[in-house]
């Protein structure tokens, strides 16, 4: 069967499912060692890291450690809607609960972790919760 016998409308449809199924879950690999996670990026609450390892945090409590550097997160995560507001962590604004001003400025996320926030990062979050 060539390509020209495939109905136009049959390919159209196919690549539209794909396509969505693509933009309603986007994933990241990451590798621990022992296997490749093909995570949901929503369920990740949160990383945190510190030198050549990070831990990824998610939603279902497990935490998967990995060699890969906090750098690499945040840059394929910051545009899913995650930011650095630490040197050691990176958020998904989609799991905070809420931002107390007591002692600085720390974070609860979802999973009841709180986070502190760096005064480097304060303002930029700020400005991206529209708390001025």
């Amino acid at each position: 069967m060539t390509i020209d016998a495939i109905p136009k409308q049959s390919v159209l449809q196919e690549f539209t499912k794909l396509y969505e199924k693509m933009v309603e879950s986007p994933t990241i690999s990451i590798a621990d060692g022992k296997e490749i996670h093909v995570l949901k990026i929503e369920d990740i609450v949160y990383c945190t890291g510190g030198g050549n390892y990070s831990t990824v945090m998610l939603k279902d409590k497990r935490e998967i450690v990995t060699s890969k550097k906090m750098m690499y997160f945040e840059e394929q995560l910051t545009k899913h809607d995650f930011l650095r507001i630490h040197k050691s962590h990176l958020i998904n604004f989609a799991h905070i609960n809420s931002v107390s001003k007591v002692d600085g400025l720390s974070i609860s996320m979802s999973n009841g972790v709180l986070l502190p926030v760096s005064r480097n990062r304060k303002q930029e979050l700020m400005d991206r919760i529209n708390l001025i």
